[in-house]
Order: structure tokens, then C-alpha cells, then sequence
């Protein structure tokens, strides 16, 4: 598994060495003088240096964008979590302080609320 994955990752650098030294060969078979066989190499090699740069720099940037997309995938399910426990404290606080209510309770509060209002009514 890993051996298929080397090779395609490796396939590109591989393809422009070998590329390259076909070229040499051709190069070699040509009367061209020293100097612009090397000044030619030269060429071929930051060539192949710049290729396998800009792979890398795919890569990296491939990593990074996926490492965000975890992060933010975290932050999301502990912001789902921390929203959740509390939506379900609050529904038990309410449930439990609507429980400890009694209708007398109720009835009493009512009679005062409706005391309250009348005596602001008359005050206007």
C-alpha cells in the first residue's frame, strides 16, 4: 500500500530525471561545446529543482487545508457539545422549578398580580 503511494508520489520527480537524462545523452551525441552542455544541464537541473519545488509546495498547502478542515471540525462539535448541555440544563432547571410550583402558589401569585395592576390602573 505504501509502496503505491511512494510511486505516485515519486512518479513526477522520476519521469523528469529520467527526461532529462535522455536529453543529456542526446546532447552528448550533438558536436556542442563543454560549455553549453553544462550551461544546458545547469538549465535542465533548476528546471527539475523548480518542478519538484512547486510539488512541494502543492503538498504542503494540500496539508494545510486539511488540518484546518479537522480544526475547524472540532471547533464546530465542541460548540454543537458545549450548546447542547447547555439547552438541556436550562430545560431541567425549568422543568424542576415549574414542578416545585404549587397551583396554590400560583393562584396566589396571580391574585397579587392582578392586585398590583389594578392598583396601577387607578393610579393613572
Amino acid at each position: 500500500m505504501f509502496e503505491a503511494q511512494e510511486k505516485e508520489v515519486n512518479e513526477p520527480q522520476l519521469l523528469a530525471i529520467e527526461k532529462t537524462k535522455e536529453e543529456l545523452e542526446k546532447l552528448k551525441q550533438m558536436d556542442y561545446p563543454v560549455s553549453v552542455i553544462h550551461e544546458v544541464l545547469k538549465a535542465k537541473k533548476e528546471n527539475v529543482f523548480l518542478q519538484m519545488e512547486s510539488i512541494y509546495r502543492e503538498r504542503l498547502m494540500e496539508v494545510h487545508k486539511k488540518i484546518k478542515k479537522q480544526l475547524d471540525f472540532q471547533v464546530e462539535m465542541s460548540n454543537l457539545e458545549r450548546k447542547t448541555v447547555q439547552r438541556n440544563l436550562v430545560d431541567y432547571v425549568v422543568s424542576h422549578v415549574m414542578k416545585s410550583i404549587t397551583p396554590e402558589q400560583e393562584q396566589n401569585t396571580m391574585n397579587l398580580c392582578i392586585k398590583e395592576l389594578n392598583n396601577l390602573a387607578l393610579k393613572v
